[in-house]
C-alpha cells in the first residue's frame, strides 16, 4: 500500500495569491464555499481562523497542487 505523503505546516503568517479568477469548484459542494471564503493576500493564519484548521490545511495544499492558489 502507497505511503501517504506528509505535508509539512504552512506557517500562519504565509501569504495566500489566487491564481484564477473565479471559483473552480462545483457549486453544491462544501469546498466551494470555502474557496469563496479566499481573499487575496490573506493569511494562511485568517484562512484556518474561517475554516478550522484541518480543513483549510486540506484545503491549501489541494489548491496548491491544482494551481488555484499560491502560498508564499
Amino acid at each position: 500500500m502507497p505511503q501517504k505523503k506528509r505535508r509539512d505546516t504552512l506557517p500562519d503568517r504565509a501569504v495566500i495569491r489566487l491564481l484564477v479568477s473565479s471559483n473552480p469548484k462545483r457549486r453544491r459542494g462544501a469546498a466551494y464555499g470555502r474557496f469563496e471564503r479566499y481573499r487575496d493576500g490573506m493569511t494562511v493564519g485568517e484562512y484556518r481562523e474561517t475554516v478550522g484548521y484541518k480543513k483549510a490545511n486540506a484545503d491549501l495544499w489541494y489548491d496548491q497542487d491544482h494551481g488555484f492558489i499560491r502560498v508564499v
